[in-house]
């Protein structure tokens, strides 16, 4: 973000941070207790890669994985969202939804090509949907309208989740 204060820098320039090679064990199992919890551990279990499967159902907390098994992991958790099914069950004709990820347990939403975007409660009314359909999957999701983002065709918002 443009202007932004750097609260934490870095330890190291930029350049020379290098890539992550192993995640904690434990992030993905609190993950996979949240999907046990809510009933989605066999649809996850069809998007994870087969070879994965024994892997990622042997992982006990505390440990490290490399970051190949964490990277399938959260492919198939991105697997189970639903946000174009959604936009089709409520929009016709055009438009469509964008999600990224902005880290480990925030993402933002663009939703573009209505004209109704524009509408605050309507943009409002979206932050709603979006909670409600991330807590399927975590226990509190909080989500807020992007307004320096949005348009009069479209509406971004930010959602974050514990």
């Amino acid at each position: 973000m443009p202007g932004a204060e750097v609260v934490v820098p870095f330890r190291v320039p930029e350049q020379r941070l290098g890539r992550a090679t192993e995640v904690r064990t434990t992030l993905l199992v609190s993950s996979l207790q949240s999907l046990r919890r809510r009933g989605h551990l066999d649809q996850y279990l069809r998007h994870l890669p087969a070879q994965r499967h024994a892997t990622i159902q042997a992982v006990i907390a505390g440990q490290w994985a490399a970051i190949e098994v964490g990277r399938a992991h959260y492919v198939a958790c991105e697997a189970l969202e639903q946000t174009h099914r959604l936009y089709d069950r409520i929009f016709r004709g055009g438009g469509g939804t964008r999600v990224s990820r902005r880290g480990p347990k925030d993402a933002r939403v663009e939703m573009a090509g209505f004209g109704i975007a524009d509408v605050a409660y309507f943009a409002t009314a979206m932050t709603g949907v979006f909670e409600a359909g991330a807590e399927l999957f975590c226990k509190k999701a909080y989500a807020q309208v992007v307004p320096r983002a949005s348009t009069a065709h479209s509406v971004v918002l930010d959602i974050a989740w514990a």
